[in-house]
């Protein structure tokens, strides 16, 4: 049986939700042929685009490095959003019941002393009761 040797990066799937660009071929950058008649600013920009374009097309010409860096940031998302929207709540939750739990320990702490003189008088009266009766 031979064995088959493993991708690294695996070939996107079929479905739409996996997938949010075209895995397809990217078009070799090109520089705009009217880049000198642009102000500076402007041929500063699209030089970083010409060279941001270039570096993805080398890494990856096939669409895979994009493919992989928008299929993570969907799963960031998808693990993000909630983890945001719910900790806050829960934290103040949390915060909330350790009050709470603070303040019950503090009346049971008051409340002992109570408790056991409360004991001992009704021990007393008990005792006084079996000598008279």
């Amino acid at each position: 049986m031979k064995s088959r040797k493993r991708n690294p990066v695996p070939d996107p799937p079929d479905d739409e939700f996996f997938v949010p660009v075209n895995s397809s071929h990217i078009p070799a950058p090109y520089i705009d042929p009217d880049l000198e008649d642009y102000p500076a600013i402007v041929r500063s920009a699209e030089t970083l685009r010409y060279s941001a374009q270039s570096l993805e097309y080398v890494l990856s010409p096939k669409g895979r490095l994009r493919w992989w860096l928008l299929w993570n940031l969907r799963v960031f998302l998808w693990i993000a959003i909630p983890v945001f929207l719910l900790l806050p709540p829960l934290v103040y939750l949390f915060h909330s019941l350790a009050d709470i739990s603070l303040s019950l320990h503090q009346i049971a702490v008051n409340a002992i002393p109570i408790v056991l003189i409360g004991f001992f008088l009704l021990f007393i009266v008990f005792i006084i009761g079996l000598i008279k009766g």
